[in-house]
């Protein structure tokens, strides 16, 4: 699904999970989005859903979802919220998520961007570790049908720690990009940055 494409992407291009150790609080937001029927939580108007409080709880975790996503021609646009809340096997957690961003596709070109923020706090009951990340992907590539390739273009992927948890070090918790930018069919160069 297209909600997701800047956590996806840095994953793919940054390594690991965005929050290191455990899955994106988005596990639920997934399914919730996947779940929701439009009798629940959901209303289709035209070429755009919108998703009205769509709930799933499960073992003690409960995820809202508000937001939209809008299909016109070539082009989707999502602007999409949760909220993660609740307490399974001890720990707390509390989140807030959003996911923006536009998608074009022609038959020759890929454009738009993806951004996620991520933000809240886990507890286990003696300590408490707040977090904060923002991602951004941004695309710009041409591509032909045959032989299916990339022939030009970039795709950066950058992530920025808004609130490192405490205690945390290795290289998931730094600020990080990395570029690819496309020369020809396959053909790309990658600029990594800190």
């Amino acid at each position: 699904m297209i909600v997701g494409m800047a956590s996806d992407l840095a994953a793919s291009a940054l390594g690991g999970a965005l929050i290191p150790g455990r899955p994106l609080p988005g596990t639920g937001l997934r399914q919730a989005r996947s779940t929701a029927t439009l009798a629940d939580c959901a209303t289709k108007n035209g070429n755009t859903i919108t998703f009205t409080n769509c709930t799933e709880t499960e073992s003690g975790i409960t995820v809202t979802v508000n937001g939209s996503v809008t299909a016109k021609s070539d082009t989707v646009t999502w602007d999409v919220k949760a909220v993660v809340s609740g307490t399974d096997s001890g720990v707390t957690v509390n989140a807030n998520l959003h996911e923006s961003g536009s998608l074009t596709v022609t038959a020759t070109k890929v454009t738009g961007n993806a951004l996620l923020d991520l933000s809240g706090s886990v507890s286990n009951g003696s300590k408490t570790v707040n977090f904060g990340v923002a991602v951004a992907a941004v695309v710009d590539l041409t591509y032909q049908s045959d032989p299916a390739c990339i022939t030009g273009g970039t795709l950066e992927v950058k992530r920025v720690w808004t609130q490192v948890p405490e205690g945390a070090s290795g290289s998931e918790f730094t600020n990080a990009g990395v570029k690819l930018t496309w020369s020809s069919c396959n053909t790309f160069v990658v600029a990594r940055s800190q």
